[in-house]
């Protein structure tokens, strides 16, 4: 059975659930959908629906590739883009302008830019973005899927393997540049502290990547932090109840967005601590504000909000030999050129946090001036974090 797909620009058939089994370097993959080509502007984006053949949970990942049909340099490696905990990878693609939230015919967003100067960019929404598979893989695509009910590291390390092979596959490229944010940060840290390092791998760029939070005052970060020390002493489950009760900050931030002046809505936003220290407000504009948390955020669901705060109460937030004994661990393993990359504004990839990871990784920090955290891959400062990374990738032998 055919199914016909029409987007704005472009008009394509493909079979509906078609299987591809494809047997990459370390797994066996299941395209439960094949590739969905849109031609818009210069740019094409293909996406992909895939499977782990390994995985008993049977979870269909959604991953976006993009490049530039005459610009692509086959020689130069596929950049691996990937979201934080409460991201998706729409990240990547919002525009500093704020006028077109997931534009593929615009150069200014992170990912058109690095397509632009000649790289192939491979997106991946990890397991926690149920956002984008609820709305698009299951709706639009019409792939049913089951969701991981809880997602811990082991889950998202065992991901990034096989999304660098899937990356490597759909892409043909030979290389591969891993840049993650924030928490897909710690993700790869993680990966390249206590796994076999992959010789594919050419570069790794953190970006806004947290390493340290033992003094960390960022609102969101201290919560956390608060919960780890009084889960020593508070049964879990009353802990949860309550943090529940303030954590889903999605839906209040979508309503202020839809329902008051924009005055009103500038006002909550510089007042709101948790997003006036994640945000450079001077230079982010409130509608790529309101794009981002409609389109990026992901609501917090019981389940994410459990997993999340497994991690300090296990102590990974309050015990700071846990995050030694990884940097530790990181300075003392193979792995690939680095660059770490964050702004002199962000409260939770601070500076002294990201100097220490630099020093683990032997790399050179780049300070983005008047960056935070989330804007500095969805704001002005995304320009010259596209201009670093093509540098150092193009430094390489």
């Amino acid at each position: 059975m055919l199914r016909i797909i029409t987007d704005r620009l472009a008009l394509r058939y493909y079979p509906m659930q078609s299987l591809i089994p494809v047997r990459l370097r370390s797994h066996s993959a299941i395209f439960v959908q094949p590739t969905i080509p849109s031609i818009a502007g210069l740019l094409i984006k293909e996406n992909y629906a895939v499977r782990n053949t390994a995985d008993p949970s049977k979870f269909s990942h959604f991953l976006v590739h993009i490049y530039h049909p005459q610009l692509r340099d086959p020689a130069k490696p596929v950049i691996l883009l990937m979201p934080g905990m409460l991201c998706n990878g729409n990240l990547f693609r919002i525009t500093h302008d704020g006028q077109h939230f997931k534009s593929v015919d615009s150069s200014s967003s992170l990912a058109n830019l690095l397509a632009h100067m000649g790289y192939s960019v491979v997106i991946a929404h990890p397991r926690y973005c149920r956002w984008v598979y609820q709305r698009y893989v299951e709706k639009k695509l019409n792939v049913h899927n089951k969701h991981a009910e809880n997602i811990g590291f082991d889950h998202l390390i065992a991901d990034l393997d096989f999304y660098i092979d899937l990356a490597l596959y759909i892409s043909g490229a030979h290389r591969l540049a891993l840049a993650p944010f924030s928490m897909a940060g710690m993700e790869s840290c993680n990966y390249f502290a206590f796994h076999d390092f992959d010789p594919r791998i050419s570069a790794f760029i953190p970006l806004a990547t947290p390493v340290e939070f033992k003094d960390n005052k960022e609102p969101l970060i201290a919560f956390l932090r608060y919960y780890g020390i009084l889960s020593k002493y508070v049964p879990m489950f009353a802990l949860s109840t309550l943090a529940k009760q303030v954590v889903p900050i999605k839906g209040l931030l979508r309503f202020v967005g839809d329902n008051v002046s924009k005055n009103l809505a500038e006002q909550l936003v510089a007042d709101f601590p948790i997003i006036s220290q994640i945000f450079d407000l001077e230079n982010s504009d409130p509608g790529m504000l309101t794009a981002i948390f409609y389109y990026v955020l992901e609501p917090m669901t019981k389940f994410i909000v459990e997993d999340l705060l497994s991690f300090p109460a296990s102590g990974q937030l309050t015990d700071i030999t846990t995050r030694q004994a990884t940097l530790q661990k990181l300075a003392t393993k193979n792995h690939p050129p680095a660059r770490v990359i964050s702004g002199t504004r962000d409260a939770i990839a601070t500076e002294h946090s990201s100097r220490l990871l630099a020093q683990a990784l032997g790399a050179e920090l780049v300070l983005v001036d008047g960056a935070g955290h989330v804007d500095l891959v969805t704001t002005k400062a995304l320009i010259g974090v596209a201009e670093q990374m093509n540098q150092f990738l193009s430094s390489l032998p």
